[in-house]
């Protein structure tokens, strides 16, 4: 593997231009993952995250637990995400969907999970988590998701606008990792969630119910809106279990399809595989829920 530790700040960031990126070996694309991850964190003043990879099922990119980000195996090795679905006849099928703009995704994930990693570092994650699975749309306005989700194309945005003026190339990628982050905005997601709980003021409710939890104060007076989220939270262990349940079911076909399934208990990054995309335009793939935000709404997500 080569040693990327001497490598400039713009240096590191050209490798994942999808030409120099689709090049490098898996172990070389974990390596640079790695040194991004160890200056992001470092400049954070907290220690790197040790960065490894297994095989995930569905359109996660990877997660964080600890000290680990764990990435999905098939993003970094083949850009595409690994799916089962049961064809006309029952029988469980799998099947590898492309990823759009794959080096660039990996490294936002890189930046989002490890925003995770210092959130955790520095004592600013909370117990109460809302799962995408529960409520798409809860999860993604969720504090730490917000922060993480903001901060992850903010350094991506701006890692590949360094690399262009620095090789005075235009990577075609580019304009897909662009397109693709404005498919599901934060404020669409925060629309989604005033509608779903009738509540204008939503976010904050959704902070004072994971304060309150966490601090374990239960309110028997709050909002119909607070009562709900704080319901959801309850009860969705069982969603999440019955979840896992059915995707285990469809990937138990063999020892290659055997995925390592940690999503449920860590701070994951998901993608948008829908009718959005033509990549992901199949009657048998299940879709996973979206949560990403546009270009024009990072800084905004995020205060700045």
């Amino acid at each position: 593997m080569k040693e990327f530790s001497n490598y400039s700040s713009i240096q590191l960031h050209s490798l994942f231009s999808s030409k120099t990126w689709n090049k490098l070996s898996f172990e070389d694309k974990v390596g640079a993952c790695q040194e991004v991850e160890n200056r992001y964190a470092l400049s954070n003043g907290v220690a790197p995250c040790t960065i490894q990879t297994a095989k995930m099922q569905g359109g996660t990119y990877g997660y964080q637990i600890g000290n680990t980000i764990t990435l999905n195996e098939s993003l970094l090795k083949n850009g595409t995400f690994i799916q089962s679905y049961s064809d006309t006849n029952g029988n469980i099928q799998i099947r590898e969907i492309p990823v759009i703009a794959p080096s660039w995704n990996t490294l936002d994930t890189i930046y989002h999970e490890g925003t995770h990693g210092i959130q955790e570092a520095t004592g600013r994650m909370p117990n109460t988590y809302i799962r995408s699975e529960a409520d798409s749309s809860l999860y993604r306005i969720q504090g730490i998701e917000k922060e993480a989700f903001a901060m992850g194309q903010l350094k991506t945005l701006e890692a590949i606008s360094d690399v262009e003026e620095y090789t005075g190339i235009c990577d075609p990628s580019q304009k897909d990792y662009i397109e693709y982050v404005k498919i599901d905005s934060f404020n669409s997601a925060l629309e989604a969630s005033v509608e779903t709980y009738n509540d204008p003021n939503i976010e904050q409710t959704l902070n004072d119910v994971i304060q309150d939890r966490d601090h374990g104060i239960y309110r028997d007076n709050g909002s119909a809106s607070y009562q709900a989220i704080n319901y959801l939270c309850d009860n969705q262990y069982y969603i999440t279990r019955e979840s896992n349940t059915e995707s285990s079911q469809l990937l138990s076909i063999d020892d290659s399809s055997s995925f390592y399934d940690e999503t449920n208990t860590a701070n994951s990054r998901f993608s948008t595989m829908d009718g959005s995309s033509s990549f992901y335009d199949d009657e048998f793939v299940t879709s996973p829920e979206s949560s990403h935000t546009s270009e024009n709404t990072v800084a905004n997500d995020y205060g700045m």
